[in-house]
């Protein structure tokens, strides 16, 4: 952990009733930031409601030019069009700002940021930063296993096929499943509102023209990211499917490197205190899995060489989304912290 003396600090989670704001509460309360005065903030829809933080009740506040005045750190868990709504406020009163909505790829000042990424690579954030947008997750998992695979040998080809849950979508697309799922057991109309196609029982390479982002978008996404998080692994391949399930990023990646690999070489490479690596031999419920990853910080995986071909490998991993996430986010904020430095956080 990094050392952290800042003078006390006010955080705000901008879109404190999302999934994405909910998990980062959670985060928030089991890290150093929960020592700071925390502010639970979002839309007119949300406003009023009561939320539990550091075991005492709380309502959710409206966002306000005021209610970030009084910020020095504020989250946005938000929708991006709430995100591009008040993000000038927040800055306009020397407000540091994590994205976690994506609206502010691209613009300067708000660098793409995985702080595993830059523990594993030693890569320093830039100083003039007045934000940051977190890395999608599964650019994080992705870029932390390339990065650790290309210490086993020169990767020839690299190409992954991401699974991606419904809880990516927020709480709509989460409701929009269950409904789909009990319709169509009920012989019913589905709702296709979020989806525009049905996304229950069903794995699809991208969505009808519903509200959800497209497939081939959050691909684009995946990529630009890895290449902002860890520019020095070798070009690689990543297609999204849409999965039927609620909650957990899981990968199939196909690694090939120019020689054949060492067994030991491959489990020294992901032996790893953001992994959790299991063993061929493990039972299959305990193997990586959406339900086997919930809740937990780790990336899980699971690895075995490809039929044929000494030089390549199969890698199966796992990990919960949002809470990657979160973790992600609160990290963040505490070395944007560190700049606005003069208390202790201990």
């Amino acid at each position: 952990m990094i050392p952290l003396t800042v003078k006390p600090l006010h955080i705000g989670i901008i879109g404190a009733s999302t999934l994405k704001g909910k998990e980062l509460k959670e985060a928030v309360e089991h890290s150093p930031l929960a020592a700071l005065e925390v502010t639970l903030l979002d839309d007119e829809t949300a406003i009023g409601k009561l939320e539990e933080l550091n075991d005492e009740a709380t309502f959710i506040q409206a966002v306000t030019d005021d209610s970030l005045a009084a910020l020095d750190i504020a989250f946005f868990a938000s929708d991006p069009a709430l995100t591009l709504a008040h993000v000038d406020a927040a800055r306009r009163t020397d407000c540091s700002v994590v994205d976690m909505s994506y609206a502010l790829e691209g613009q300067p000042g708000f660098p793409v940021r995985s702080p595993w990424l830059e523990d594993e690579t030693g890569a320093h954030p830039p100083l003039d930063a007045v934000g940051v947008v977190t890395a999608h997750p599964a650019a994080t998992m992705l870029a932390l296993l390339l990065t650790r695979l290309n210490s086993v040998g020169k990767i020839r080809v690299a190409a992954a096929t991401a699974l991606q849950p419904v809880s990516e979508t927020g709480n709509a697309g989460m409701d929009e499943l269950h409904q789909q799922t009990i319709n169509l057991l009920n012989f019913q109309s589905m709702p296709k509102t979020v989806f525009d196609t049905q996304v229950a029982f069903n794995l699809v390479q991208n969505f009808g023209a519903g509200t959800a982002i497209p497939l081939e978008r959050v691909g684009e996404r995946i990529r630009q990211h890895i290449e902002d998080i860890a520019p020095s692994i070798p070009p690689f391949s990543v297609n999204v499917i849409g999965a039927p399930v609620f909650h957990g990023f899981t990968l199939s990646l196909f690694v090939e490197f120019d020689s054949p690999c060492d067994d030991g070489a491959v489990e020294g490479a992901l032996t790893h205190d953001r992994l959790h690596l299991f063993t061929g031999e493990a039972d299959p419920q305990d193997t990586p899995s959406n339900v086997n990853s919930a809740g937990e910080e780790r990336i899980a995986v699971l690895w075995k060489q490809a039929d044929m071909n000494p030089s390549a490998i199969w890698i199966w991993a796992a990990a919960d989304n949002l809470k990657l996430t979160a973790i992600t986010a609160v990290e963040c904020a505490r070395r944007l912290a560190a700049l606005r430095t003069s208390g202790q956080i201990q």
